[in-house]
């Protein structure tokens, strides 16, 4: 029986680590990171529409751009179909946009599953779809490789080489959201101007397979207070946004054992190794920021995305 409607919940991410390389040639940055994806979610609602081959589309906040990331994937999806099936797509955001939270990646990621399963080939799993929708991934976004597969991942080239790792579910993350976006291409633009200016380190060995191995390694097995982890946009936006700034300084003094920019910015996420420390830090960063999640790290069982309508 074919399947007309889904409901998808598309994760966020943290950058438990984040190093930009120099830019290359065609304007993009290699980067190593290490992604994890975190229970705080958007929920995506599609519905296949017979003999309408439109696709409407509808979101829950005015911030989204009219031509966004999802549509694009949308149109990647159905260009060469003659069947004629339009898609009712309806967006409920809980993931902040400009946050640093790849929400509309995994967003992306979410609806190139769900028209997987109700337009894709009669098996759904076979490595010829499998490639097309990483294909498509790479065309519309580059973390939106990282969203459709596994929980936790290293990330290099420009995005696009995503190795999967075993994910971590043994701490809890507050991310706290200061009410603004950033946007990622000004960000990477502060970071090239410090840089030709000489104002920041370079950073030239975080691509070599030993610094990965090395940097895996102590994401598995060391305690949260003993990661060392950075984030090559943390100098160039704390110093334009205090407020940032003092947002991580809020979380390191409630008890995270570690806290750092995530992506580009604007949200800065702490670590706890103890619920009930997290559980008190979330009360009383409430009472000062107005978007506070407490969440989990996806790992194991935890991660299941799809669920029937």
């Amino acid at each position: 029986m074919s399947i007309s409607k889904l409901v998808v919940l598309a994760p966020a991410k943290i950058n438990i680590h984040l190093v930009v390389g120099e830019r290359k040639g065609n304007g993009l940055h290699e980067i190593f990171s290490l992604f994890q994806k975190i229970s705080l979610y958007d929920i995506v609602f599609i519905e296949v529409m017979k003999d309408n081959p439109r696709i409407q589309f509808s979101c829950s906040i005015q911030e989204l751009e009219s031509e966004n990331i999802v549509l694009k994937a949308v149109r990647k999806y159905l260009e060469g179909r003659k069947s004629g099936e339009g898609l009712r797509i309806r967006l409920l955001k809980g993931i902040p946009v400009g946050a640093g939270l790849g929400g509309g990646s995994s967003d992306a990621a979410a609806v190139l599953h769900a028209m997987s399963i109700m337009l894709g080939d009669n098996n759904k799993n076979s490595e010829k779809e499998l490639k097309r929708m990483r294909e498509i991934a790479l065309e519309v976004g580059s973390d939106v490789t990282f969203f459709l597969d596994g929980y936790a991942a290293s990330v290099t080239g420009t995005g696009e080489i995503v190795r999967e790792i075993e994910a971590r579910g043994d701490y809890w993350v507050i991310v706290v959201y200061p009410g603004f976006g950033i946007s990622t291409a000004a960000a990477y633009g502060w970071l090239d101007r410090s840089r030709q200016k000489g104002g920041m380190k370079k950073k030239s060995s975080f691509g070599k397979e030993i610094v990965e191995k090395e940097i895996v390694n102590k994401y598995n097995n060391l305690n949260p207070d003993k990661w060392d982890f950075s984030n090559s946009f943390e100098e160039v936006v704390l110093s334009r946004y205090p407020v940032i700034a003092r947002l991580k300084k809020d979380l390191k003094e409630s008890g995270a054992q570690f806290s750092m920019l995530s992506g580009s910015g604007s949200s800065v996420f702490g670590v706890f190794g103890e619920k009930k420390v997290a559980s008190g830090a979330f009360s009383y960063l409430k009472k000062n920021y107005k978007f506070v999640k407490l969440c989990k790290p996806l790992a194991g069982a935890t991660g299941s995305i799809l669920e029937l309508n």
